[in-house]
């Protein structure tokens, strides 16, 4: 029993790494295009529905405005879907300063409509019977300038009918670092994007935040009020074009448009929750689904302890089923293989960025990894005394760092004074000893602060000031003593043709716990979510 216990988890886990495996590159991306001749470009309409969007309309639409496709071709038409915010304002106040943007206001819902389609419904009907692409946007997209020119590009050259981008996603917040990946994890070994993708099946898959369609087809089918009931309208109309004989396309567009969907845990999981049931394919599918992967991501961990300690007891079977079971717990760290969906994620860190894709390409050295990370976490909290070895494994920009190489290079002298600065450059020149002088000068208007002195090297071109601080702990009084500093420092040596750099045992424990108070919720995050996708 033991032994099949451990041989079925590996099956399963091996399958989803081949399923995933066989979807790489499923999602081509669109590349920057150079806008077509004003003469020979076709007329597009960008429809963004928005409600309660004070916070992103404006960035959206200065994006769709700069936008390098021909103004006379391009119209933009915001139809603001009853919001409670200003919304309405920022738009109309862009409007008036644009001829090319217009701002509907939605009229009621009526009866058996979902509010989004009706917004999409209502701006695609006040569009020039000329216009050739309907673009849908939504509120929340930023649109690098080859946006537009490069989407119709690829549109007309596939003979595309509905084409739709996948932008890259912006993660910030502790919510949506954890939640996010495992989301797209889920869809890319859930989805079978080859089988959907495929011109001769009747399912579709498309994001509602970048669609561009044809007019003509769009009225023909009945637009959005097809798909007036459906929450997830997005899909729904990519359905319908296609089971019509239509031909429909997801893309990748990270390289021309991204998009931040949720803020935290207030709007993400409303936002999760709306959408979760039609992706997964129905309540019972989704249903389904949430317990094969509870039941999966306990057994990846029970399985092979209860085989350890079968294995402990003196079990040979125990023995020989832990190799199955921690093969097939290894290989769930196998969890990226270039999944297209997973490459729309931008996290929005380059420390979150970095761990990502090196668990993609080094899967086995994850757990060794993750507790490394872990560890240079909790540096700052244990509030050591940071020596030079601890300010090498700063990044080689900040201040603390560059002061010691200039006092490694010109003095023999440690770091061990609480604050030193350090000048780097012709000290000896009017312009540094000036400089100097004022330094010191603002030293002594803060009580805090004693200057102890100046010397240099023998050379000239570097200088150590010695001051020391009254500071007893690394509190935040220590903290703004040290920023207050550095602000002077800079002040003071400003045009003076020399560096000057804030250095020391205080300000080296303050750089290496801004850089690790950073990532840690990151760190947390890439664990916890490891931990718990079955992916």
């Amino acid at each position: 029993m033991e032994l099949l216990q451990s041989f079925g988890v590996l099956a399963i886990v091996a399958w989803l790494i081949l399923r995933a495996f066989r979807q790489r590159a499923l999602l081509r991306p669109v590349l920057p295009v150079a806008p077509p001749a004003g003469a020979s470009a076709p007329d597009i309409a960008v429809i963004v529905p928005a409600r309660n969007e004070a916070a992103n309309i404006e960035q959206c639409l200065r994006c769709l405005i700069g936008q390098s496709y021909p103004a006379d071709h391009l119209r933009i038409v915001v139809v603001d879907d009853g919001s409670a915010d200003a919304t309405a304002a920022i738009a109309a106040a862009l409007a008036a300063r644009h001829r090319q943007l217009s701002v509907l206001a939605s009229p009621p819902l009526p009866p058996e409509w979902v509010g989004k389609s009706h917004a999409c419904w209502i701006g695609a009907r006040a569009t020039s019977p000329e216009t050739e692409w309907l673009c849908f946007l939504d509120a929340d997209v930023r649109a690098e300038p080859p946006l537009l020119a490069s989407a119709v590009a690829a549109a007309s050259s596939g003979a595309l009918d509905l084409l739709s981008l996948a932008p890259r996603q912006e993660l910030k917040s502790f919510a949506e670092r954890l939640v996010m990946p495992c989301g797209l994890y889920l869809l890319a070994f859930c989805q079978n994007l080859r089988k959907v993708q495929s011109a001769a099946g009747s399912d579709a898959t498309a994001t509602g935040q970048f669609m561009l369609l044809r007019r003509r087809d769009y009225f023909a089918l009945g637009g959005h009020a097809a798909v007036r009931r459906e929450i997830c309208e997005d899909l729904a109309l990519a359905r319908l074009f296609k089971r019509s004989g239509r031909k429909v396309l997801l893309r990748d567009g990270s390289r021309l448009l991204s998009t931040r969907m949720y803020t935290g845990w207030g709007t993400l999981w409303p936002g999760i929750a709306k959408n979760l049931v039609e992706m997964l394919g129905g309540p019972t599918a989704t249903i389904v689904t949430a317990l094969c992967t509870v039941a999966l991501v306990w057994a990846l961990w029970l399985i092979p302890l209860a085989d350890g300690v079968s294995c402990a007891r003196g079990s040979g079977q125990g023995c020989l089923a832990a190799v199955p079971a921690l093969l097939g717990a290894f290989g769930r760290k196998i969890n990226a293989l270039r999944i297209p969906y997973l490459g729309k994620a931008d996290f929005g860190h380059r420390f979150w960025g970095m761990v990502t894709h090196a668990v993609q390409r080094r899967p086995v050295v994850f757990l060794v990894g993750s507790v490394a990370i872990l560890v240079a976490a909790a540096l700052p909290l244990t509030q050591i005394s940071l020596g030079s070895n601890g300010v090498e494994s700063l990044p080689h920009n900040t201040d603390s760092y560059q002061g010691i190489k200039a006092l490694e290079r010109d003095f023999s002298a440690g770091i061990n004074d609480p604050i030193r600065i350090v000048v780097d450059g012709d000290v000896k020149g009017a312009g540094v000893q000036r400089a100097i002088t004022a330094l010191q000068q603002k030293v002594a208007q803060d009580p805090s602060l004693q200057w102890q002195g100046v010397q240099s090297d023998q050379a000239g071109r570097t200088a150590l000031i010695e001051v020391s601080s009254s500071a007893v702990d690394t509190g935040a009084a220590a903290k703004q003593q040290v920023t207050d500093l550095r602000a002077d420092t800079a002040a003071a040596f400003q045009g003076s043709g020399a560096k000057a750099y804030v250095t020391g045992n205080l300000p080296g424990f303050f750089d290496v716990k801004n850089q690790t108070d950073s990532a840690v919720p990151i760190v947390f995050a890439f664990v916890l979510a490891s931990a718990s996708c079955c992916c």
